[in-house]
Order: C-alpha cells, then structure tokens, then sequence
C-alpha cells in the first residue's frame, strides 16, 4: 500500500509541476465560447397630446384653446427629442461597452506552439468551432502524429494544417506559417514530469527559450502591418512561493527560485516580439482527463484522497475552460490586453481546500495525507511546487474585462466532476 501510495504522490507532484509552470502544450495542456452580454435598451416614452372636440363655442375660446394645443404638442415633441437623445446616448454607450471586447475584424487565422498539450487541445477545438483557421507549430518528426495528438475532433478537421521548425530541405516552415495570422498562441516546452538535476534543468530552460524565440523572430521578420500578435504562456511560478496570507497581483515582482528565474527568461524571450504581447501567468488548470486533476481524482474515487504536505499550502487554480477564454479574448483585443495578466481564479484556495473540495463533489472521504518529509525525499527540490504555492489573483485580468465563469473552487470541481 504504501508503495502505491508513492507512486501515486510521484506521479501527483509531477503532474502538478507541469500546471503550475504552465499551461504548456506538448507538455502540459484547456467548452463554451465567449458570450457577449446584449444590450438593455430603454423604452421611448411617447407623449401625445390631444384636442377635445368641443361642440359649440366662441371663436375666441376655441382659438385659446388651439394654442394651448400647440403649446401641449410643441412640449410633448421636445421631450419626445429629449427621451430619445437620452435614449440614443445610453444605447450608444451601452453599445460602446460591448464592442469593448471585441475585436476590430473576426480571428480569421492563429498559429499555436502547443496545440496538442492538455490546454493547446482545447484551444484549438475552441477556435477551430468559432470558425478560425489553426495552424499547428510542431517539431514532431512527423506530421501525422503531430495531427492524430490533438484529438478526434480536431485531428481531420480542413482548417487545420501541420508545420513543422525544420525539415529535410532546410525550410524554416514557421515561418511561413505564422505570416497571414492573426495571433500567435505560445504553449510550447519539455515536460516538468521528471525528477530534475542539473541536465534536465537546461532542458527545461533551452525548450522554453528556444521555441520562443523562433516566434519571435518570426514575428519580427514580417512587415509592421503585418506582425500578429502574440499571446504567451508563463506561469505563477514567476513570484515564488509563500505561506502568507498575502495576494499578488501581476505588479508583483519575480521570486527567487529556479521555476521563477525560468518563467522571467521566458517572458523576456516573448517580449523580443516586436508586437503587442500578452503574457499569461497559468495557475494550476483544472479539468478531468488530464492535467492535476487526472491524477488526483482516481485517488478519491478509490477512498485514498487526501491533502499534500500540511495542507495549507496555497493553490492558485483556474478552470480549463476560463483559460482559453481568456486567451482567446487576448488574441481578439491584442492592444488592450498587451502586458501581463494572471490565469488564476478569483479566489484562490488551499491543499486543504482543493481536497475538500474534490472530496465534496466526488461524496469519497479527504482523509489520507501525504507527509511533507516523505514528499521531500521522493522528489528532492521539485517538492517546492508541491509543498510550497503562492496566493495569486487576476487583477489585470479581470480590469481588462474578463469576466470568470468558475471563481470558487467549489463551484468549478462540481461542473468538472458532476457536468456533462
């Protein structure tokens, strides 16, 4: 038992690892399209004014009678102006803070580095049934297999078309990939699924960097008018960790640690771009059939679910669903969301909390930890993103408008577990 037990926790703090560095592709992988809210329009008040038909008078009385009808009829045609500039004002405004979120022309055409990781899948068939054109960035050998990785759904769909970094002939294919596009879309890097030594950590580094940097350089070699823009995976890791009760929003400087030394790197790689850039800092991504949570739900469905370490480790999170959205919204606003925004929900939650959670929505027990020692000894320095988090929140996301569909965890494991 305890031998499962360990297993389990390796492959747990593994697949917790890849979400907290990011919502990466090939390494880490994300169903409802952005809704835009209708306007309320006001209801023109109508006035009307009326003569009553007199049967016998004198022509004096009649004719003040007729002026106090013009006089009633010039008002009622004043106010009825009035009503509808007030009328036509708030529609224009109201109008105005629809079209906010809109982009100028639809998403015709976006490049993904990533696309056939937990988050790029998604991302993907989220784009592809708003009718946009995916052009997938790979360097798998082999184009098929690249195809077949994003899924049935979107595997043999005729927007989709495969390019690889480098062929036989030398040919640079992203390229010519990324020239017509609307936006880029980065998700790419090594898996973080492995114990780390000193090897692997430049591995981890070189991929990120390395894969960034060709966007980039893509990016720049095109004419001005014709650069996309480029919405790039980071990671919560970027600020350290803390047990404070303190949240951080995206002003908050860069941690101490390697994962916050790596995540600076490849932000820096993504600002080279000569375009507006949006850099998104990923949360643990929740979703079944992958991810954290593909891992940590069989535990309870089998009675052995329990907290990591002492539980009150902080868990900045986000719903698969709400990322994409949110990086989607990034590609069709690229200059009001040029920066830094956090993809993390609104109210992050604790280890003890994510279990409890799980175990609410699952109706199994939160009952078997996990020692933080033994954890330690497993995993070494990695244990750090298991035992150790950061209270984050998405500040510059949510100015920037976005609005959450999952903002407590609660809510969100029960659509996860118990939804369609």
């Amino acid at each position: 038992t305890f031998l499962v037990r360990t297993r389990d926790l390796r492959d747990l703090h593994t697949t917790m690892m890849m979400m907290m560095m990011s919502s990466s592709g090939a390494s880490f992988s994300s169903p409802s399209i952005l809704r835009a809210r209708r306007n309320n329009t006001l209801k023109h008040g109508r006035f009307c004014a009326s003569s009553s038909s007199l049967s016998s008078s004198s022509s004096g009385t009649h004719r003040k009678r007729m002026r106090r009808t013009s006089s009633s009829a010039k008002s009622a045609a004043k106010a009825d102006e009035e009503t509808s500039e007030t009328t036509s004002a708030t529609t224009t405004t109201n109008t105005s803070k629809s079209n906010q979120n809109e982009r100028e022309a639809p998403l015709t055409t976006v490049a993904i580095s990533g696309a056939t990781g937990f988050v790029g899948r998604k991302l993907t068939e989220k784009l592809l049934n708003e009718g946009t054109k995916v052009r997938v960035l790979t360097n798998k050998s082999n184009k098929v297999r690249a195809r077949l990785a994003l899924g049935l759904k979107s595997a043999f769909n005729p927007n989709v078309s495969v390019y690889k970094w480098e062929t036989i002939t030398g040919k640079l294919e992203w390229t010519e990939a990324i020239r017509g596009c609307d936006g880029v879309v980065n998700l790419a890097g090594a898996p973080v699924a492995t114990r780390w030594d000193k090897k692997y950590k430049e591995t981890l580094v070189n991929s990120r960097l390395g894969c960034t940097n060709r966007i980039a350089d893509a990016i720049n070699k095109l004419p001005e008018k014709e650069r996309p823009s480029l919405v790039s995976a980071s990671a919560v890791g970027y600020y350290g960790t803390t047990r404070k009760d303190e949240a951080w929003t995206e002003a908050r400087g860069p941690g101490g640690d390697f994962l916050a030394s790596l995540c600076e790197k490849w932000e820096k790689a993504a600002n080279k771009a000569k375009t507006n850039v949006t850099v998104v800092r990923t949360g643990v991504v929740l979703e079944k059939g992958g991810g954290a949570l593909g891992k940590i739900l069989p535990l309870f469905y089998l009675y052995s679910g329990g907290p990591v370490g002492s539980g009150t480790q902080w868990v900045s999170w986000i719903h698969r669903e709400d990322l994409v959205d949110i990086m989607i919204m990034a590609l069709k606003n690229p200059k009001k969301f040029k920066g830094v925004v956090n993809g993390v929900a609104p109210e992050p939650t604790t280890m003890n909390g994510l279990c409890e959670a799980i175990a609410k929505a699952t109706n199994r027990p939160n009952w078997l930890p996990a020692p933080g020692l033994a954890v330690r000894v497993l995993l070494g320095e990695g244990a750090t993103v298991v035992l150790d988090g950061q209270k984050v929140v998405p500040e510059k996301t949510m100015e920037k408008g976005y609005q959450f569909k999952y903002s407590d965890v609660n809510s969100a494991l029960d659509a996860i577990v118990n939804g369609p």
